[in-house]
């Protein structure tokens, strides 16, 4: 891969190490207001910056565009804001976020401080990287077809693809309208929890998308209820005797394992 750690950020513009990041602090500083309140009171939020949040510029990972700070932030932004969290900055991502690697002509290959080395994912790569560094404690990503899942498991942090829909995506620049989501990044289940409940419309931000639980999931129905279908004509031979011999003694007889 091409070393471009001598990058350069916007004129009058910080960035964290690594090339995490595309821009921070904001242009035009709104100032500091009031002493944050919220389930998110003093979490750092880092934006993809496909995403607008105001008073930084929007740039998609590209120098295509004026740079000229947003007016307004997107409302998965807002939400997540009214419930206390701070922006801390603009996460770089794959051009347009068209790519899985992390890999930005323009602002550098985005570093992976959990496996360094490896690739730190995309699109959503430079969130997912400032997170596990320990430079955000939430984020913000965008997934059309594994935008934010790949940087996650990458980095090993967490993140959630909601359904499509469930969330405003105004604010957002699109790839593909008709599969791109926004959703939460965080270092535990717990923390993107209360992003996902603040986003969703839970904590009085609007409509509701869906409530997450931490917990173990529902037993599954015991194996001998289990039905399997095939396509006509292309049924598998039958097992053979030694695997009915397993599958039965496997069924019959419980295990004295606790399974935790």
């Amino acid at each position: 891969m091409l070393d471009r750690s001598a990058a350069v950020a916007l004129p009058g513009q910080r960035r964290a190490p690594g090339n995490m990041t595309i821009s921070e602090p904001p242009l035009h500083p709104l100032g500091a207001g009031p002493e944050p309140t919220g389930p998110l009171a003093g979490t750092r939020l880092i934006v993809k910056d496909n995403i607008d949040a105001a008073g930084y510029v929007t740039t998609c990972g590209s120098r295509a565009y004026d740079p000229e700070p947003a007016a307004a932030s997107a409302p998965a932004v807002a939400r997540l804001v009214n419930a206390g969290a701070r922006v801390v900055g603009k996460a770089n991502l794959d051009e347009f976020a068209w790519g899985v690697t992390g890999e930005n002509t323009h602002w550098g290959r985005i570093a992976n401080p959990a496996h360094p080395g490896l690739t730190a994912g995309g699109s959503s790569g430079g969130t997912a990287a400032m997170i596990a560094a320990g430079l955000a404690d939430i984020g913000l990503g965008t997934d059309t077809a594994g935008s934010i899942r790949i940087p996650a498991a990458c980095c090993g942090i967490v993140g959630l693809r909601p359904r499509t829909g469930t969330t405003p995506v105004d604010g957002i620049h699109p790839l593909a309208p008709s599969f791109d989501v926004v959703g939460p990044m965080a270092r535990d289940v717990g923390l993107l929890i209360l992003a996902w409940e603040a986003m969703s419309g839970a904590h009085g931000a609007g409509s509701a998308g869906g409530e997450l639980r931490a917990g173990r999931a529902p037993p599954s129905r015991p194996p001998a209820s289990r039905r399997c279908g095939f396509p006509a004509g292309r049924r598998p031979p039958p097992p053979s005797t030694g695997a009915r011999s397993r599958a039965s003694t496997s069924t019959a007889r419980p295990s004295n394992r606790s399974g935790r």
